[in-house]
């Protein structure tokens, strides 16, 4: 029954949702057309294209916010989430969408399409949306204070771990849960929390949970030791008999960083730790954006990319082109491409300028290196000499924004917590690319790295790939 109605509220908020969302549409077009026109018409002289070519998009509107909001888990249960939390998924939503939408309104083509009426719309629609989980919110908490749309739970512990869990549902009164009680694993319940029943101990559970007096168990959470988590096979299969929600304390291991995953391969279920992002939606859209932009930036920069190749091919003598082993995805080792700025023996002469290195760590970096020609000079000034690792990114090897790839030989000089860094596929650009390279320190670096890695999300890739922007135009932090 319960599982029913939240089915139900589901259908009801993602329809809610897919209404704001078009009346954000809507009300965007009528305040560019209407009323900026009429209230600043020097910034605004003219109206809009006809609302017909702006409805032209309108369904692929729905399906975005629809992907998205789902790809970001916006109607799973949001009893134990934060509302800070839930309203910057809504902004994310808001952001990646409207980038999503111009980017193929720009490439169908679509381009009369008002810049003034995206910017309104994605305003509203991130607005509107969390305006509603506010009021959602307010409703919900409203309705429990009423004893109303809250669910019974039963421990079954009565260690510090059991404790923790229960102090934490009755500090978060909001969440809507009511504990029933306990049933004891050994440990006697401390102080404070004799209001609450111990129904009995671990080997009475399938008594207790057969028992009609106990009442109502909506859930039962297991917050005792794996050693004793062996012993209750039954009492799992029992829970799942009952059709009672059955939720385990996994808290056994003490990691810093990895999240907590449960998978499931060919019917057997897997506790999963990852550092690493693992929505493959989002995952799926960053691969999108890597191919989209770097297909892009060949076509702009052709012109570019065939003068650079003639002033290197005329003014000194080798290869124009510079390949490289470096190490990528989990250790793999690909050759990465890029236009040659040094001397045609550079590598081997590497031992004459180890002096001038401006790094600490294993890397080489030198902002005079006399190995570099001139023209050389002018194309890593603007980042130019990068432009061949677009292949790169088009096969797979790297990304538009991740760790730089290292060559094996740093990587043989790391210490055990820098390669986390190769744990996601390298990139053209990073968080170090646009805070200074050189100016910044190795382990500083590093740390930049496992930042971006502990934080990604395709909004941070776009932040990233827009602070590119003006320092690749500028030339600072250049080499």
């Amino acid at each position: 029954m319960l599982k029913q109605q939240a089915t139900m509220v589901t259908k009801i908020v993602y329809l809610v949702d897919l209404a704001l969302t078009s009346a954000a549409f809507f009300a965007a077009f009528f305040i560019r057309d209407v009323v900026l026109t009429a209230v600043a018409p020097q910034q605004f002289p003219t109206g809009l294209y006809p609302l017909e070519d702006y409805l032209k998009i309108y369904p692929l509107v729905l399906v975005i916010w629809s992907i998205l909001l789902f790809s970001y888990h916006s109607y799973h249960s949001h009893r134990t989430i934060p509302l800070t939390r839930e309203a910057l998924t809504i902004f994310r939503v808001a952001i990646v969408g409207n980038v999503i939408l111009a980017t193929l309104a720009y490439l169908l083509p679509m381009r009369q399409l008002s810049r003034t009426w995206f910017v309104l719309f994605g305003v509203l629609s991130a607005f509107l949306l969390v305006g509603e989980k506010i009021l959602l919110r307010v409703l919900a908490r409203y309705v429990r204070s009423k004893g109303l749309n809250y669910r019974t739970v039963m421990i079954v512990g009565t260690g510090r771990r059991a404790i923790d869990i229960a102090g934490m549902i009755v500090n978060h009164k909001y969440w809507g849960y009511k504990i029933l009680g306990f049933v004891s694993d050994g440990h006697r319940l401390p102080s404070g929390w004799g209001l609450y029943r111990v129904f009995g101990n671990v080997p009475d559970l399938k008594r207790i949970l057969e028992d009609d007096k106990v009442g109502p168990i909506d859930e039962i959470v297991f917050a005792v030791t794996r050693k004793k988590l062996d012993e209750m096979k039954q009492i799992f299969l029992m829970c799942e008999e009952l059709g009672i929600r059955t939720r385990v304390a996994m808290n056994f291991f003490q990691n810093r960083v990895a999240r907590l995953e449960i998978e499931e391969l060919e019917g057997v279920p897997f506790l999963t730790f990852t550092t690493t992002p693992s929505n493959e939606t989002q995952l799926a859209f960053k691969r999108v954006l890597d191919l989209a932009v770097s297909l892009m930036i060949l076509a702009f920069s052709l012109p570019i990319i065939l003068f650079a190749a003639l002033a290197i091919r005329l003014t000194s003598p080798g290869s124009v082109l510079f390949r490289q082993e470096r190490i990528g995805l989990n250790g793999r080792i690909f050759m990465l491409y890029k236009f040659r700025t040094m001397i045609e023996d550079a590598h081997e002469r590497r031992h004459e300028v180890s002096h001038l290195n401006e790094m600490t760590g294993p890397v080489f970096k030198a902002s005079h290196d006399p190995r570099v020609t001139p023209i050389g000079k002018l194309l890593r000034r603007f980042s130019l000499d990068e432009l061949p690792q677009l292949w790169n990114v088009l096969r797979g090897d790297m990304s538009l924004v991740g760790p730089r790839p290292p060559i094996p030989e740093e990587v043989a000089s790391y210490h055990r917590w820098h390669r986390r860094r190769l744990s996601m596929k390298p990139g053209l650009t990073c968080l170090w690319q646009v805070s200074g390279r050189n100016q910044v320190d190795f382990d500083r670096w590093m740390q930049m790295d496992l930042q971006y890695i502990d934080n990604w999300s395709p909004a941070l890739d776009l932040k990233i790939l827009l602070r590119t922007i003006p320092t690749v135009l500028s030339g600072r932090g250049a080499s």
